[in-house]
């Protein structure tokens, strides 16, 4: 793939124009998200342009940028077409440049860095169509939807007045991002009629003026096109989320943290026991050994013998302490995971992956479509990350060393649906009873429920979750700071024994922060926070199916945190 690539750019000049493009859903990025940047590029020359537009970051010098996003473009003579890439830019977030080409005249700077918002309230606008109205708010178009829900986590909801024209994957994705909490707000079009979604979408068509699909909202509404606007939501119940800063943050970078662990974890494999037998037996060996047969041997037989010894017990120790003896490439990783039903999350991973051999590995995960981001605080490496559709990463990973990334995607793990058979509150949870199915994780560590501002303990007898105690722990004493868990880099047991989840394990508070965004833990909060009525988390060491896929990776620990909506029957 890499000398495809190279082939690519290294195809005759031809000339792009980037007539358009749009950072987000509305002009904004959420930073620690992944956002769209969609460009429109044209090929305004008589020759087809078959090679790849990357995206670059354009801070710092050449070279030492880090990994670049890439697109596969294919523009015959005198066309057009929308491109997208998916970034996960850091607040502030920097600068960025497009490149399709080695000369200096291929490239086009994008000179502002994007600005920073909350997740967007946009409406989906169909700009073929003659009848689309006017921007009383702003607008993305339609056609750009992705094709993935973790594409579009950087968006909070949309205004639909029509029946988007949309392939198979666009719907299934439009559903799963509602289903995550996406609100879909509907008005009637200049028929006066509203939108039907029919086929996959028939969720989203119902005869209420509002009903919830799974944690997100589907709201029918009265007014006009003209009518609507930011204002009129905020007006009826439905505000613009906005970013709110902490002043004294818990946690100042949570990332830092869990990269800073999963490394930690990499340690040599070094069999002391043997080096020791080693040591003490060429003590022996050279001293009174030796000592005893050279007054019997010839002195010449003698100096050989005791230079052999030297070289021998130097070589065998050498080969017992070096680094890769006994190690294997291996990945670890933590991840929180939103059930969207039916064995399906929405996958937020962090990976550090150790290689014992230096090359370019071709990392990827089994999912439809994967969006990567590298650790933006690590050392600049070079690396080509393909998002999207099949998506994959090529990172240069050197001998004995680690590469830490992040990971979005939609996958098939473990099953935390639940029926609930009995729910009574009195100023809190009073009773609960929950029954699993046979897709629950077997070695759950950690069951916890939080309703209000509570977290509350569950037991797990079999097939059934019930209070292990009635009296429940505030959530912000439950995330206390010295819950809060930093030290694996500086105190992890250096016994082989132990095992990974007993490392990862004491990192579940910042999991659980992170997955329901509590104010007041991290420097940013996005606000108000989208919570469903009780949220069941199961900590758990990560399936096989959530792993990492590369050449010579083939073990993986992992501690993943699942996030389950629950509603009161």
């Amino acid at each position: 793939m890499l000398f495809v690539l190279a082939a690519l750019f290294a195809l005759p000049a031809y000339a792009l124009e980037v007539q358009q493009t749009i950072w987000g859903f509305d002009g904004r990025v959420v930073p620690d998200r992944f956002n769209p940047l969609s460009v429109l590029v044209s090929n305004p020359g008589n020759s087809t342009f078959d090679g790849a537009v990357s995206l670059e970051s354009a801070d710092g010098p050449a070279g030492g940028r880090g990994a670049s996003y890439v697109q596969p473009v294919y523009l015959a003579p005198r066309t057009s077409r929308w491109v997208q890439f998916f970034v996960r830019p850091s607040n502030p977030a920097g600068r960025y440049q497009l490149r399709w080409g080695r000369s200096v005249k291929e490239f086009y700077d994008l000179d502002e860095p994007p600005k920073i918002g909350a997740p967007a309230c946009v409406w989906l606008r169909d700009l073929e169509s003659p009848f689309t109205a006017g921007a009383s708010m702003k607008s993305f178009p339609d056609q750009l939807f992705p094709t993935s829900a973790v594409e579009a986590e950087s968006l909070d909801a949309v205004v639909l007045d029509h029946l988007p024209n949309w392939e198979t994957a666009r719907r299934e994705a439009f559903l799963e991002w509602v289903k995550l909490g996406g609100t879909v707000h509907l008005l009637p079009n200049v028929k006066g009629e509203l939108p039907v979604f029919g086929e996959n979408l028939k969720e989203l068509d119902t005869d209420k003026m509002r009903v919830h699909v799974g944690a997100g909202l589907v709201v029918h509404h009265t007014v006009t096109s003209q009518e609507m606007s930011l204002d009129y939501l905020a007006q009826h119940g439905y505000p613009e989320r906005t970013i709110q800063n902490t002043k004294a943050p818990l946690v100042y970078d949570f990332e830092s943290v869990f990269f800073r662990d999963l490394s930690s974890m990499t340690r040599p494999k070094v069999n002391w026991t043997l080096i020791n037998l080693l040591m003490i037996a060429y003590v022996a060996v050279i001293g009174p050994v030796h000592n005893y047969y050279r007054r019997r041997l010839d002195y010449r037989v003698s100096i050989f013998a005791f230079v052999g010894c030297v070289a021998v017990f130097g070589l065998a120790l050498g080969i017992t302490g070096r680094r890769g003896y006994g190690e294997s490439q291996t990945v670890h990783s933590l991840a929180i995971a939103h059930s969207i039903g039916g064995g399906k999350v929405d996958l937020t991973q962090w990976i550090s992956a150790f290689a014992i051999t230096g090359d370019r590995y071709t990392l990827t995960h089994r999912a439809p479509a994967n969006l990567y981001a590298p650790d933006r605080f690590a050392e600049a490496g070079s690396g080509l990350i393909f998002n999207g559709k099949d998506g994959y990463l090529l990172m240069d990973i050197p001998l004995y060393s680690a590469r830490a990334f992040v990971h979005r995607a939609i996958m098939t793990g473990d099953d935390t649906a639940v029926t609930v058979e009995k729910w009574e509150e009195n100023r809190g949870l009073r009773n609960l009873r929950l029954r699993t199915g046979a897709g629950f994780p077997k070695n759950a560590r950690t069951i916890l429920a939080v309703f209000g501002n509570d977290v509350y303990v569950l037991a797990q007898n079999g097939g059934v979750l019930e209070l292990s105690d009635r009296r429940p722990e505030p959530i912000t004493r439950y995330l206390a700071q010295d819950k809060l868990n930093y030290g694996n880099y500086y105190n992890a047991p250096t016994k082989t024994h132990v095992q990974t989840a007993d490392l990862l394990s004491p990192l579940t508070p910042l999991l659980v922060a992170r997955a329901l965004e509590v104010p007041d833990i991290f420097p940013t909060t996005i606000s108000p926070a989208r919570r469903a009525e009780m949220q069941l988390l199961v900590a758990a060491p990560a399936p096989a199916a959530l792993q990492l896929q590369g050449k010579g990776f083939a073990h993986e620990d992992g501690w993943v945190l699942y996030v389950q909506d629950v509603f009161k029957p």
